[in-house]
């Protein structure tokens, strides 16, 4: 009797492989960085200029259920929805602000700040709202005359006239969770975003003549002796 019970066992076990759990903790595609929240598995990765987010459901002894039904529209018909187990996002470009653009005399320094601040993606992860936030961690600026720096803001100047570019790169930090089934995942890297290049110009000052200028209330046919008549 026994022989026969451990029979039935290894024959049920051949036949539904599903009850077995299933390996690996996160979902398929993206790195390790991730987790499983009831039966969603979830994972994210950085490369250098997005960060993508997948997401996977186990199900066991029960069937998979039925996706929300699509709403009734009656003046025009909607496209299908289609649900996706991952996506990918990039974050906002930086810009660059500066103290002067134009008219930048020889050796005059002029002050560069990095506009980048932390922001969110929305998204959604098969049927559940994801987000993931982006945070300015580190500020690179190169410039087309060879030199660069480092800083949210720095100040610069050229000795010599010409038409000169500066350009920043910003490095952000990568979070991303499920609303309502995950707090804030940190992923591993970092993803940068670069400004468009700024355009500055240094020139020589103009050269003004001495003297003074003097306001009358007379022209110089009603008052002859008034003051540079």
């Amino acid at each position: 009797m026994p022989k026969a019970i451990i029979a039935f066992v290894l024959s049920m076990a051949l036949i539904f492989p599903g009850f077995q759990e299933p390996s690996g903790a996160y979902a398929a595609g993206c790195s390790v960085a991730g987790g499983q929240s009831g039966r969603l598995k979830h994972s994210g990765q950085v490369t250098h200029l997005q960060a993508k987010v997948c997401g996977k459901e186990i199900w066991r002894l029960i069937g998979k259920p039925k996706k929300p039904a699509k709403p009734i529209v009656k003046s025009k018909p909607q496209k299908p929805i289609r649900w996706k187990n991952e996506f990918s996002v990039i974050p906002d470009r930086p810009k660059i602000g500066s103290s002067k653009t134009e008219n930048i005399t020889p050796n005059e320094e002029i002050n560069l700040t990095a506009l980048a601040v932390r922001h969110v993606r929305n998204r959604m992860l098969l049927w559940y709202p994801a987000q993931v936030s982006f945070r300015p961690v580190k500020s690179r600026w190169t410039f087309s005359d060879g030199e660069d720096a480092e800083g949210d803001s720095i100040s610069r100047s050229w000795s010599a006239t010409g038409s000169y570019q500066a350009q920043l790169a910003v490095d952000y930090s990568v979070r991303y969770r499920i609303l309502g089934r995950t707090g804030w995942i940190l992923l591993p890297g970092n993803v940068t975003s670069r400004s468009a290049p700024m355009n500055l110009v240094v020139s020589k000052s103009s050269t003004q003549t001495g003297g003074k200028v003097v306001l009358v209330h007379w022209n110089c046919f009603q008052k002859p002796d008034s003051p540079s008549c």
